[in-house]
């Protein structure tokens, strides 16, 4: 009896102490990036951050965003920044807020939002961003785009450390270094900006490296005419060749009456030389003669 006493009194103290460890969620790193009026006339609220080594996977995550903004944008889970993929997730109202929970299998989350909350008076935009400290962060990093075509950028709190990106546009990074769970702060940003125009309509695609030049395609309709007039002069060339080269070959044969016909027999000379002699016997042939009159050879006239 004794024995199962003591292993609940055990249980009661370790178990929930197991929970805690198990429970417990960090990050070991979180980039919030700030894009106004970047595809939308809203803010683009960007998160990219790090479970800490500390936490146990899968981990059960949530954030809450303003109810104003609805279901997030993207909400994905990867090995690597690179490697991110979107996964389910449940959205929530709980009144002004709105919580997104989600499972994490692995170590790096993404988290997308559009916020509709810049405030606008005349040609000066506003706009206050809060974090709310769901989890302890050992390193907090805001970095805030400025909007194509804007001036006057203000941002608090932070130093004004402009940096101009590969694509031409400026932010600016304020380094809030460890924030504890259950700690929050706020980011304040004021620009003027005179047009409704969006920064991705501006921006260009640049390769990677350059591009090959594009290969000769031609114009199989505007081919076609000379193609065909070339093989009908290749075939009248060919026709008349043909023509000419059998004509050539052929031997015109003219039936001759019964008759007519030619003797297949060789002809002889009618008149040889008066110098023929027969080459059987030596007898000399008279004039006219086609066979020795002395032994009836046949002469051999030349």
């Amino acid at each position: 009896m004794r024995k199962w006493i003591l292993i609940l009194l055990l249980g009661i103290f370790l178990i929930p102490g197991v929970a805690r460890s198990q429970g417990e969620v960090s990050l070991s790193d979180i980039q919030i990036d700030l894009w106004p009026e970047y595809d939308r006339a809203s803010m683009l609220v960007i998160y990219r951050m790090t479970l800490s080594a500390e936490t146990t996977l899968p981990a059960q995550m949530m954030f809450r965003i303003p109810t104003s903004a609805g279901k997030p944008n993207v909400v994905a889970v990867g090995q690597s920044k690179s490697t991110v993929d979107e996964v389910a997730y449940d959205y929530q109202v709980v009144g002004s807020m709105a919580e997104v929970s989600f499972t994490a299998a692995l170590p790096v989350i993404q988290v997308e939002y559009y916020d509709p909350g810049i405030e606008r008076d005349g040609v000066t935009r506003k706009f206050t961003y809060g974090w709310l400290g769901e989890y302890t962060v050992n390193s907090v990093i805001v970095s805030v785009q400025q909007p194509f075509g804007a001036t006057g950028m203000r941002i608090s709190p932070g130093s004004m450390n402009p940096l101009t990106g590969a694509e031409g546009l400026v932010y600016y990074t304020i380094e809030a270094g460890m924030v504890k769970q259950g700690q929050s702060f706020t980011v304040s940003l004021e620009y003027q900006k005179s047009s409704e125009s969006l920064t991705a309509e501006f921006l260009t695609v640049q390769p990677s490296e350059p591009l090959p030049a594009p290969s000769p395609n031609p114009n199989i309709s505007q081919a076609l005419p000379w193609l065909l007039g070339g093989v009908g002069v290749t075939l009248i060339i060919g026709g008349v060749s043909w023509y000419f080269f059998t004509g050539r070959q052929k031997t015109r044969v003219i039936s001759l009456p019964r008759g007519r016909r030619k003797s297949a027999r060789p002809m002889v000379k009618e008149s040889v030389n008066e110098n023929v002699y027969c080459h059987q016997c030596g007898t000399r042939a008279s004039t006219g003669d086609r066979f020795c009159r002395s032994c009836g050879a046949e002469l051999r006239v030349e």
